[in-house]
């Protein structure tokens, strides 16, 4: 797993905590400091090959779609998730 705090252009490895399952959900850390402002972070899955799970974005481009706010994922969305940060401490995914 590796973790984003800027916007996906750097990406950082997480901590799995326990023993990772294959095609499982696990759970994972990610040493960050957090300044108080609003901000965004997104997770992501890489697996032993080296693919990382895809953007919204990426999947766009796979599909020859145009990416914007209305674009919808055919079928399953499996995407990178981007969750925002408010500065009261609150968080909501950074799609809705």
């Amino acid at each position: 797993v590796e973790v984003s705090t800027d916007g996906g252009k750097k990406w950082n490895k997480a901590q799995f905590q326990g023993t990772p399952q294959r095609m499982a959900h696990c759970l994972f850390t990610y040493g960050w400091q957090w300044d108080g402002n609003e901000t965004e972070i997104m997770s992501r899955c890489v697996d032993e090959i080296g693919q990382a799970q895809p953007t919204r974005e990426q999947i766009a481009k796979y599909w020859n779609k145009t990416f914007d706010e209305t674009f919808s994922v055919p079928g399953l969305d499996n995407s990178v998730q981007p969750w925002k940060i408010a500065k009261d401490g609150s968080v909501t995914n950074g799609f809705a």
